[in-house]
């Protein structure tokens, strides 16, 4: 089955999302992590099973959609989405990544975007 393997050659926590899904494996400096494609049986679709571009904040992996993307840890046991994911946010410049994969804070991050819409509230009569 074809694979990808992304490592974390930096000093610091790295986020790989991959999606469609919106998985998200958290990696420490020197880690891997081993995406294998398992596909339903039937005519292949002559596309890549993988995509992968890179962000400030981490690395997206998108699979094609006929494709199940399972991943594996550097010892080859399956990990699952959160993958240490870290309990406290990150250093100051990570918040972002932090708040949209975090589901602990999907109440802040959901205020924060009626904040910025503009509450989409009737201000009461005064």
């Amino acid at each position: 089955m074809p694979s990808i393997r992304v490592g974390n050659d930096t000093d610091r926590m790295l986020t790989v999302r991959v999606e469609p899904l919106g998985e998200d494996f958290w990696l420490k400096p020197g880690e891997r992590l081993t995406l294998v494609a398992r596909a339903p049986e039937g005519p292949d679709s002559g596309e890549p099973p993988f995509e992968v571009t890179q962000h400030d904040s981490g690395v997206n992996v998108w699979s094609h959609l006929d494709v199940e993307p399972v991943a594996y840890d550097g010892s080859g046991t399956e990990v699952h989405c959160g993958h240490q994911r870290p309990a406290e946010p990150p250093p100051p410049g990570d918040e972002t990544e932090y708040l949209l994969s975090s589901p602990a804070n999907a109440r802040r991050l959901a205020e924060s975007i009626e904040e910025l819409e503009g509450g989409g509230r009737t201000p009461a009569p005064t």
